[in-house]
């Protein structure tokens, strides 16, 4: 839940964000984030790592500008 929240509240935020770089118009920016929570079948760091990786894959999709969990 935290980390969820976290991530939605950071996309939000960059989502807001807009820079003029004068004649090439304006960049908006987007976030994809994955996040992993770690549970009993998982054996090491490099596990909880594979699933935020696998969570961010998810995102990116569903389309840009997304948070997914797992």
């Amino acid at each position: 839940g935290g980390a969820l929240y976290v991530a939605e509240k950071i996309r939000k935020l960059a989502e807001q964000e807009k820079v003029d770089t004068g004649a090439n118009g304006t960049i908006n920016f987007t976030v994809s984030a994955g996040i992993a929570a770690s549970d009993s079948n998982m054996t090491g760091f490099e596990d909880l790592v594979r699933m935020a990786d696998e969570m961010l894959y998810r995102a990116k999709e569903g389309g840009k500008n997304r948070v997914a969990g797992g």
